[in-house]
């Protein structure tokens, strides 16, 4: 004889209690929540990047190179911070985590898609910008903008391979996002 040990009841918002057992019966799952909070992570961080892929550069290209250089040191002295991170590296482990949700709780084929997601966004999105765009931010940060002859050429070698990686870390990272959002619709 098995004990069967009885869930606490939730308040439900209309008056009422609900058991716990029931809301998740009701569609409102782990599986389901952790894939949506994936998707808003995932979006805001490519949102992000396609931001600077198609405003930021190409105002600071309209400015002159040494005020281009003294505000993207600026803009990479601010950019690490919790909102940031909470989508940069937030994607990183909610992608893969859904992944597991939807792989046990029997939505195989969309926890491979969003372990596919998680691949995609952990290598196109986070480890491509850990080793190309930080390492070149850094640099960067050490320039001494007033002190340069030429600041015109100091921001072309910047900006040319900062954009392109840029351009792949967004077109990685929304491949991620719409890879996570099919998954999101073959759940049943």
């Amino acid at each position: 004889m098995s004990a069967k040990f009885s869930e606490p009841a939730v308040e439900s918002a209309v008056g009422g209690t609900v058991e716990p057992s029931r809301i998740m019966r009701s569609g409102l799952s782990v599986a389901l929540l952790s894939t949506f909070v994936a998707i808003i992570a995932c979006a805001a961080v490519s949102g992000f990047f396609y931001a600077y892929a198609c405003s930021v550069m190409y105002g600071l290209n309209d400015s002159s190179a040494a005020v281009a250089l003294e505000a993207m040191q600026g803009i990479n002295r601010t950019v690490r911070n919790p909102i940031f991170a909470a989508s940069f590296f937030g994607t990183a482990l909610l992608l893969p985590l859904a992944s597991f949700f939807n792989f046990t709780r029997g939505t195989k084929q969309a926890g491979a898609l969003l372990a596919l997601a998680a691949l995609i966004y952990i290598g196109g999105g986070l480890l491509l910008t850990m080793a190309v765009n930080v390492p070149m931010n850094e640099a960067l940060a050490i320039v001494d903008v007033a002190a340069l002859s030429d600041p015109a050429k100091t921001w072309a070698d910047y900006e040319a391979p900062w954009s392109l990686w840029n351009w792949a870390r967004t077109g990685f990272s929304f491949l991620a996002l719409s890879i996570a959002i099919i998954a999101f619709g073959l759940r049943k």
